[in-house]
């Protein structure tokens, strides 16, 4: 299980510098879009709405990717099929574009969770519940996620 818990670990950190990347990237362009609104000329209320606008979408998807990373680092380790799915998704889709670590780290996730002949075993002799990860009231006193 050294794989694993060498992508839980690196997905934590990740998963956090993201979390700091977002909410730095949504308070430089609000204050961008609040500085635009205020200078007073013609035209700045919409380039300012533009502005804050775009860096909501951005500052939200590197949000998202990295509640992903963190809430699935945990569940891969506990042998969840969806955090594999998961993590696949986040690696072709955000790590491998950031470039020299994020590709490296995406190639590592790749390798271990599709090519690794240990981890076949991992995933198959974990309980399935209804969502493989999400437990149905009928599995559980607490009902709700089992992360």
């Amino acid at each position: 299980m050294g794989h694993l818990t060498a992508i839980q670990v690196i997905d934590y950190i990740i998963g956090f510098i993201y979390l700091a990347v977002a909410l730095f990237i949504i308070s430089i362009f609000a204050l961008g879009a609040g500085a635009v609104g205020l200078s007073g000329s013609q035209g700045s209320g919409a380039f300012a709405f533009l502005f804050g606008t775009v860096g909501m979408v951005i500052g939200g998807f590197a949000a998202l990717f990295g509640i992903l990373s963190i809430v699935s680092a945990n569940a891969l380790v506990k042998g969840r099929l969806w955090s594999k799915i998961v993590h696949l998704i986040v690696a072709i889709i955000w790590n491998i574009w950031i470039f020299p670590l994020g590709t490296a780290f995406a190639i590592y996730c790749i390798w271990v969770l599709l090519f690794n002949p240990e981890l076949k075993d991992h995933f198959s002799s974990s309980p399935s519940y209804a969502g493989d990860g999400f437990q149905s009231s009928s599995h559980s006193d607490s009902g709700g996620f089992d992360f």
